[in-house]
């Protein structure tokens, strides 16, 4: 005990015989000490994390779009060429690259284009067997997610607040939603998250250790997926911000110094910008592995020059004068700028495509739909704590400084440009604004700490970890108390905010445990009933599930139904023929992805 108290140099401390001086001695042992449990609380976060992720991903069928995206990435690995590259293919390989080290195969022949996928998860491989390596690839994603949050956190707070923080961060459903199934998302979530986090270090103190961490995940960010786009006007405006400001530039370069003057304050961020955008060059072109053009796909796509067309001269005059201009000098690989320009015309007033809101359907969008889903999609845990650390931050009388810029300039820039975004279909794309939010989160947190008080901390990591527990496994389909838990969920908002065709191996699981054989199945998905032993009639669906087409149902009989289809803005004719069935009471719910009912008639 004697380390809590003075001592003099020589004196040792009890049967120990460790020799401990004032200063440096009792220093280093407190910081190997504290560097020990910031390794400890990662370690452990880890284990957690990965655990809660795989034990509910490995209970679930293949989703919407993971098809895609797996087999496209296997393909370029194996074969050069692609079946879906509408996205930069970063992610696709990351998470394809364990299926080299196993069985899977796959001979495309002459197959359509609406059987591929199929064929290569459910005929010529094993469907579950494919997707546990891919979808853990994602997990590790969100596990370095929560590194670089809590590494922020524990720089602007401490370690406790930081660990509070991490445990908000591990029992968020939408973070483990996503960190279970192979789609961008979550990837695009972490190389944004990182790229910001080494831009505000940078904006603190300039060393090559930082410009070099925020040029590779600036890149990283870029070729994950096409909304990273964002990170170039906050990064030149933080950039400008720092220039014009009085305070002088901190940086390391053999030796500390200070930029006072706005002349090098200019230079060094020009060189800042020259250095991120030669990583961003570089890193897209390793992408594509240093080929101007990808190959054909399967089914004979070549090069693409849509900036030749008339109709998007028309629709995207500025981007295609621009994206023409580097495609023709090859800056850039072909498919980047063209797949970009096209996502782009897609985001356009000219694609509208159809939403669900409120019990309300339409092919468009509302500015209020992504607020309206941030307040019932987000538990009222991290809510509460996130608007009251907001009040704080902002009558506090303290000057904020860069880390604030940091934090809510990427929040408000993201958030105002997905409410005016004519794509109005889940949680998912507003991802990258939970670490965010988290990190706002936790300034209560700390301000209870410096008071002394311990005990709420701890309550309200324990409610986040009862709201988490509440719909454990089925992290998707989380709405919180406000909304009226995931029951209601349904009628407030659709797609892939609850159902994304992963519960029809757990409709398998039901049908076993209660003795039923025979179900009229009226499923929204890509996965294979068949594959997972289901015996069912197959009934009317917007998805390319079934390769017959579907029947009148067998009835006295269960049927089940996908929420999807109960509320299909996209096919009100759909929604319409199972409208009757919300009058019924179900006799289960399948992962609030899947209602199941008796019909006698």
């Amino acid at each position: 005990m004697c380390l809590l108290r003075q001592v003099h140099p020589g004196e040792t401390c009890g049967s120990l015989g460790w020799r401990v001086g004032c200063g440096a001695d009792l220093n280093a042992i407190l910081h190997v000490v504290g560097r020990f449990r910031v390794a400890l609380t990662l370690v452990v976060f880890a284990i957690v994390f990965v655990a809660l992720s795989a034990s509910s991903y490995l209970q679930k069928s293949l989703a919407i779009d993971e098809d895609h995206y797996i087999l496209e990435g296997y393909m370029i690995l194996t074969r050069g060429c692609h079946i879906h590259g509408a996205y930069p293919p970063l992610l696709n390989t990351l998470a394809a690259l364990p299926l080299l080290m196993g069985s899977a195969k796959f001979d495309h022949g002459h197959l359509p284009p609406d059987r591929v996928c199929h064929a290569f998860f459910f005929e010529q491989n094993d469907c579950d067997q494919l997707l546990r390596w891919p979808r853990l690839i994602i997990t590790l994603l969100g596990v370095l997610l929560g590194v670089i949050l809590f590494l922020w956190m524990r720089e602007l707070f401490g370690f406790w607040p930081a660990t509070a923080g991490l445990a908000l961060y591990t029992c968020e459903p939408n973070i483990l939603c996503n960190a279970g199934v192979v789609t961008h998302d979550l990837g695009l979530t972490c190389f944004f998250f990182g790229t910001i986090y080494f831009l505000c270090r940078t904006l603190r103190c300039l060393t090559l250790g930082n410009a070099v961490g925020l040029a590779v995940f600036f890149a990283m960010a870029h070729v994950s997926k096409f909304s990273a786009f964002l990170l170039g006007p906050i990064l030149l405006l933080l950039l400008a911000i720092r220039v014009v400001g009085r305070q002088p530039w901190p940086f390391r370069w053999n030796g500390d110094g200070k930029l006072a003057t706005r002349g090098s304050k200019i230079v060094a961020s020009a060189s800042l910008i020259f250095l991120v955008g030669m990583a961003f060059v570089l890193v897209v072109w390793m992408t594509y592995g240093f080929h101007y053009t990808t190959g054909p796909d399967v089914y004979g796509g070549t090069t693409m020059a849509l900036y030749e067309d008339p109709v998007m001269r028309t629709w995207l005059p500025k981007s295609t004068l621009l994206l023409g201009w580097i495609d023709r000098h090859r800056l850039l690989p072909n498919a980047y700028t063209q797949n970009f320009l096209q996502l782009e015309l897609s985001n356009t007033e000219n694609f509208k495509m159809a939403a669900f809101l409120l019990g309300q359907s339409k092919y468009g969008h509302w500015w209020y739909y992504f607020p309206v889903v941030f307040l019932v999609k987000t538990p009222l845990t991290v809510l509460v704590l996130f608007f009251a650390g907001g009040v704080l931050c902002l009558f506090r009388r303290r000057k904020t400084g860069m880390d604030a810029l940091c934090i809510l300039l990427p929040v408000l820039l993201y958030l105002a440009v997905a409410m005016f975004s004519t794509r109005n279909i889940g949680v998912r794309h507003l991802l990258p604004v939970y670490p965010f939010v988290i990190l706002v989160a936790v300034v209560p947190l700390t301000e209870l700490l410096r008071r002394g008080l311990k005990w709420p901390i701890f309550c309200f990591c324990l409610l986040a970890g009862m709201e988490l527990a509440s719909v454990y496994p089925h992290y998707r389909g989380f709405f919180n108390s406000l909304a009226g838990g995931p029951r209601n969920g349904q009628n407030i908002l659709a797609d892939s905010n609850i159902d994304w065709g992963q519960d029809l191996k757990l409709l398998k699981r039901w049908m076993t445990a209660h003795a039923v054989s025979h179900i009229n199945l009226a499923y929204w998905g890509v996965s294979d009933a068949e594959y997972y032993g289901i015996d069912c009639t197959h009934l009317w669906t917007t998805t390319p599930s079934v390769s017959h087409p579907p029947v009148s149902p067998q009835v006295p009989g269960y049927v089940a139904a996908s929420v999807q289809l109960l509320h299909d803005p996209a096919f009100p004719q759909v929604a319409a023929y199972y409208a009757p069935l919300l009058e019924r009471t179900p006799v289960a719910v399948i992962g609030y992805s899947i209602y199941v009912y008796w019909v006698d008639q």
